[in-house]
């Protein structure tokens, strides 16, 4: 029998009053001077371009929430910075503190596990980047010096230009997990934005450490707090709004891998670099193709490291196809009609027989043959002529977990799909080659190729596949690029080209991210190269701006601040490069 149920509501009640009053009580940091501070936010982008040149590799620049430093790829720096007497001294502190970071990345120094020895090189560092700066930059002396005479007179205890050396923890050599990766937020799912996370630990869960956390008195984040080592059950449900205001005072630190389905998500900004072992699991019969994988920091490729299996679509669904079709339709007729002037446009043929105009170039070398003691040749004219090109084009489309993302209330695949059909139809209008081929990966073990459409099917049975593709999976760049350049030159095609359409960052469970990936698919597009292949990256994510430039070089990527520019920029591109 039932006894009387107690409201409890009071407790939380009071457990929020009294933490209200202990924040009040609480000594807070020094405000800023909005009047005369440099924020991080206005110049991030500047920032990280410096210090990718500085260092000659790539650098992302995060706000920093505490000390902040290097850590790994990423330079940590102050959200705001107001010790200078006004803002653009300020934003020149900002400057110094891009350069340093670029430098010290430059020595790859080594990072200590003990706080007190990662301390002492953490200076060490600093000298000796300050000392190699100096000599290459005969300015940098002065502004440094200038620079930390100011912060002495601002009695900061920490230094707005250098914090420390950040260890990224992915040492250990046992890791528990499952191939497919942990599950997604729910569709229903809430996410927002969590501070910037600066020293990331990993801690992998088994089977039963995953059903039990510490349980607090009252609830849930109000008593969020670091990871000590014991766990407590997850329920699940989404009401991360309310507890906005305890989660941005948690460190993020402590990475668990393990548990339930969440439904509420809290999107940090973690560099995971860390090992994670390989787990095989496929079918003992499916036939698949092996491709080596480079690795940047040994320097040499891992042979047959990858599986690619190539996998057979069934017949797609045409319903979707005709519908979005239909959307599209002025698009198609738009992009067509440019495109087929611009292939008919007379184009300058140089070195004939005769023309319309003298060949510079071909007369200079005949004087020089003259003058040489030989024959020159009589093709000295310049002829306006309609050129053909034997073109093969293949579209490579990223279907990763990454692409059930949502820009302008668009999803990305949806888009991207989209896209990819009205590239289709002027392609297919104009008799040129089209191959397009889904990809998306669980690990070096299992990466997927979906053939949407083959080189010699006919149009209308890829439009309809595309409306089969879901996201799903990681995003291993590297081997999908090398199958895709392998269909190629497989073809008679005098001419080449791979449409790349991705958010650009490369990731898998099994470390595949940061600069380990990106190296990799930095040199996949080199053997592109040298096969012959032209390479060109399409993405409609604004955070592709930190990974595109730095794999694929100027002039080879586009990125979109709207979805809806992408069928067209698609079509261009293609068009340009045809």
């Amino acid at each position: 029998m039932g006894g009387p149920q107690l409201e409890l509501d009071w407790e939380e009640g009071l457990f929020r009053a009294l933490r209200g009053f202990w924040r009040r009580l609480a000594r807070r940091p020094a405000p800023i001077d909005q009047g005369r501070a440099a924020t991080l936010a206005s110049l991030e982008r500047r920032l990280s371009v410096l210090a990718s040149l500085v260092a000659g590799a790539p650098i992302r620049v995060l706000p920093a929430r505490g000390r902040g430093g290097l850590r790994g790829d990423d330079l940590l720096l102050p959200p705001t910075i107001d010790i200078a007497p006004d803002a653009e001294s300020n934003a020149g502190l900002y400057l110094l503190g891009a350069v340093v970071g670029g430098a010290i990345h430059r020595l790859q120094p080594d990072v200590p596990r003990d706080p007190a020895e990662r301390e002492s090189a953490s200076a060490r560092v600093l000298d000796q980047a300050v000392a190699v700066l100096v000599d290459e930059l005969p300015a940098f002396g002065p502004a440094w010096d200038a620079a930390r005479d100011l912060e002495r007179r601002a009695g900061r205890a920490e230094s707005c230009l250098w914090g420390a050396l950040i260890p990224v923890d992915g040492d250990r050599s046992e890791r528990i997990g499952d191939e497919e990766g942990t599950a997604p937020p729910a569709a229903d799912s809430s996410q927002v934005q969590a501070p910037p996370v600066e020293e990331l630990h990993v801690h992998d869960l088994d089977e039963e450490e995953a059903l039990a956390l510490p349980v607090h008195s009252f609830e849930k984040v109000e008593m969020a707090e670091p990871f000590n080592g014991t766990l407590r059950q997850l329920d699940g449900e989404d009401d991360l709004q309310a507890h906005l205001e305890a989660l941005e005072e948690v460190p993020l630190g402590d990475l668990l891998r393990g548990g339930p389905q969440a439904h509420s998500l809290i999107q940090a900004d973690i560099a995971l670099d860390a090992d994670i072992p390989d787990v095989a699991h496929v079918e003992a019969d499916e036939p698949f193709e092996s491709y080596d994988e480079w690795d940047g920091r040994r320097r040499r490729y891992r042979p047959g490291w990858c599986r690619v299996y190539p996998t057979a679509l069934p017949r797609g669904d045409d319903a979707w196809a005709a519908a979005a079709l239909q959307r599209h339709r002025r698009t198609v007729e738009t992009l067509y009609g440019q495109v087929l002037r611009h292939r008919d446009r007379l184009r300058a043929a140089p070195r004939q027989a005769d023309g319309e105009d003298v060949d510079i170039d071909a007369v200079t070398d005949a004087w020089a043959t003259i003058a040489a003691g030989h024959s020159p040749t009589d093709r000295l004219y310049v002829r306006q002529a309609r050129q053909e090109r034997d073109l093969a084009t293949t579209v490579l489309l990223d279907v990763s977990l990454s692409t059930d993302a949502w820009v302008d209330d668009r999803r990305v695949l949806d888009v991207a799909r989209e896209s990819v059909l009205v590239l289709g139809e002027v392609a297919d209008r104009l008799g040129d080659a089209l191959q397009v081929i889904a990809f998306a990966s669980h690990t070096r073990h299992r990466v997927r190729a979906w053939t949407v459409r083959d080189w010699h099917e006919p149009w209308r049975i890829g439009r309809g596949r595309l409306g089969l593709l879901r996201p799903q999976g990681y995003t291993r760049i590297g081997p999908a690029l090398r199958y895709a350049t392998a269909q190629l030159c497989a073809t008679s095609a005098r001419h080449r080209l791979l449409l790349l359409v991705s958010d650009g960052k490369p990731t898998d469970y099994d470390r595949y991210e940061g600069r380990y990936g990106m190296a990799d698919v930095r040199q996949a597009l080199r053997e592109a190269a040298r096969a012959g292949v032209r390479t060109h990256a399409l993405a409609i994510d604004a955070v592709a701006q930190d990974w595109l430039p730095a794999m694929l070089g100027p002039g080879a990527w586009s990125i979109l601040p709207h979805p809806a520019d992408l069928p067209a920029a698609l079509t261009r591109a293609w068009g340009r490069l045809r």
